[in-house]
């Protein structure tokens, strides 16, 4: 979070408009805390930050992503569908699964009961886009030889 607060206030994001950072097994339930408590504040004292003219979420949401390691899980499914809404997901989470330690997530358990268009976001195509890979393989596609 202060790493994320500190790239954004000092405007690094604003001065490299094409940086993009991947936050990596910090989860990502605070996000939308941390999100809503940015734009709150710079509200208040945006004569601080001239240089930031957007609410600060927006640079968040446009130039950093998550990995769903470890992932959140609250006792009803509908709180995680709410967290992954808030954090606007499909742009935002990428899987990970935290292989070797014991708490490993496995694609086929993980994130079930989303839909199909945001598990293939989630699962493929925000890790391509960050990572600027050319692939149009799809979730559950098999390529043969």
């Amino acid at each position: 979070m202060g790493n994320i607060a500190s790239l954004l206030f000092e405007g690094v994001f604003v001065r490299f408009p094409k940086l993009m950072i991947l936050a990596a097994e910090f989860g990502f339930g605070w996000v939308p805390h941390m999100l809503w408590r940015f734009d709150q504040n710079w509200r208040q004292f945006r004569r601080e930050v001239p240089w930031l003219e957007k609410e600060p979420s927006t640079y968040v949401l446009d130039h950093v992503r998550f990995t769903s390691q470890p992932l959140e899980e609250p006792e009803k499914d509908e709180y995680l569908t709410q967290i992954l809404e808030m954090v606007h997901a499909e742009r935002t989470i990428l899987f990970s699964t935290d292989y070797p330690h014991w708490d490993t997530d496995y694609p086929q358990t993980t994130f079930q009961r989303l839909p199909a268009a945001m598990k293939q976001r989630i699962f493929h195509d925000n890790a391509a886009e960050l990572f600027n890979l050319k692939s149009h393989c799809a979730l559950g596609a098999t390529h043969g030889a």
